[in-house]
């Protein structure tokens, strides 16, 4: 009898022993489940911080850069403004060439180039004198078309002739037609001008329609 008493407690050591590994092969799994799930999840958030700041800096991106007709209605804003001179020329002139026209040794050198002092007062006046018989305002900005090719071509050509600057190549661009009221006239006044992208400026606008631009560059 006590060798069959001996006997069960060894099986149940056994038993027990048994239990109590499997129960640490079980902690083990859940202990390494759990690393891995925590792992994968810092990963997730790494990759989701990265992909956020992505869209971030590709937003700040268009923002400083703008668009089109953004840029069409700045430029619009500054016509009807006696003090928009800069915003105009901002739009109308290559960022190169508004440098050099700063320069007072480059005006020195190139006697046909008007200063930046002198751009800015000239439009002023040009302005007060237009708005003497009535302002200007905003009614409807629109888009006609993309430039074609050859418009894209003759507006690099027109930035690289007119301004003779190293920065002058487009790489799209589209014609906007752009429509006014005036102060004391019941009738409105419109026109089309292309805004075209630069390639390290930004939306730039050339006053004139494509049809023109292609013709005259």
């Amino acid at each position: 009898m006590a060798k069959n008493k001996n006997s069960g407690n060894k099986k149940d050591a056994v038993n027990v022993n048994t239990a109590a590994d499997n129960k640490s092969v079980s902690t083990e799994a859940v202990e390494s489940s759990g690393v891995k799930k925590v792992l994968k999840s810092d990963s997730f958030i790494e990759w989701l911080a990265v992909i956020l700041l992505i869209l971030i800096l590709a937003l700040i991106t268009v923002l400083a850069i703008g668009s089109p007709k953004r840029s069409v209605k700045k430029f619009a804003k500054a016509l009807t403004k006696e003090n928009g001179a800069k915003s105009y020329f901002a739009m109308v002139y290559p960022d190169e060439f508004i440098d050099n026209i700063k320069s007072k040794e480059y005006t020195d050198k190139h006697a046909s180039v008007t200063s930046w002092d002198d751009e800015l007062s000239n439009y002023k006046a040009a302005k007060k004198e237009e708005f003497n018989s009535g302002k200007l305002k905003v009614k409807k900005i629109e888009k006609v078309s993309r430039l074609s090719t050859d418009g894209v071509n003759a507006a690099s050509n027109y930035f690289k002739t007119k301004f003779t600057v190293n920065n002058y190549h487009c790489t799209r661009g589209y014609e906007y037609k752009i429509t006014f009221d005036k102060e004391g006239n019941d009738s409105t006044q419109a026109y089309n001008v292309c805004v075209v992208k630069l390639k390290t400026d930004g939306w730039k606008i050339i006053e004139m329609d494509e049809e023109r631009l292609i013709d005259e560059y």
